[in-house]
């Protein structure tokens, strides 16, 4: 072999490795590029995957807070519906020992004088009327408004001024002393009319307070004088 055919062979060597190394980078990228595209759609199909999951996640929590929050609103309805009826209930209540207590009071001024017992009576069923509606008032105190505790608080301090009048003319009964019980008598009809006002009033607040929705009638007016 000649140098001519010894560098012609090692130009054709050179061209063959050149070429293999040229094909090979293509296949290379090739593989390559291949293999970032599948990896690509894996990724792709995980992320779809992933957020099909957070919606269906997120779909299953707000049906499940609607139905937290469906069955906290049926709760609080009934609570609300039993509460209403509690406070309507106590407040007829308190209605019917009022009246009680004003008709017991009004029977103790207009007994007979001559008539000590009866009278007696009376005054005892008064004051028996008179304390069972304070009881009845402290123990529904958290379910009545300010508003109509004190106009009930009226009443009892009418109901106690009248028959503080009633008292005295047992005791004038007791000495025989008929004159004297009459003019007591007297002046504890004539207060009547101020108990009157006061169970009005206390009336209108319950029934203010009977048809509006708890929590709705204002306590803001200053407590009455005694």
């Amino acid at each position: 072999m000649d140098w001519t055919q010894f560098g012609i062979n090692s130009a054709s060597i050179a061209v063959l490795a050149g070429l293999v190394a040229f094909l090979g980078r293509a296949v290379i990228r090739a593989l390559l590029a291949a293999d970032l595209q599948a990896h690509k759609a894996s990724l792709d199909r995980d992320l779809e995957a992933f957020r099909s999951e957070l919606r269906l996640g997120a779909e299953r929590e707000i049906q499940r807070q609607k139905a937290d929050d469906e069955r906290r609103r049926a709760e609080h309805d009934a609570g609300f519906r039993w509460l209403l009826g509690v406070r309507n209930e106590a407040i007829q209540e308190l209605y019917s020992e009022m009246r009680d207590a004003v008709e017991a009071t009004y029977d103790a001024v207009l007994a007979d004088e001559a008539d000590v017992e009866g009278h007696q009576a009376k005054h005892l069923r008064a004051i028996n009327a008179k304390n069972s509606l304070a009881s009845t008032v402290d123990r529904n105190r958290l379910l009545i408004s300010g508003r109509v505790s004190r106009r009930l608080g009226g009443v009892d301090r009418e109901i106690g001024r009248v028959l503080h009048l009633s008292r005295r003319m047992g005791r004038a009964m007791e000495l025989g002393d008929a004159a004297k019980a009459g003019e007591w008598a007297v002046e504890g009809f004539d207060r009547m009319p101020e108990l009157m006002t006061a169970q009005e009033a206390a009336f209108e607040a319950m029934k203010l307070e009977i048809m509006s929705p708890l929590g709705t009638v204002s306590d803001s007016e200053p407590p009455e004088s005694p």
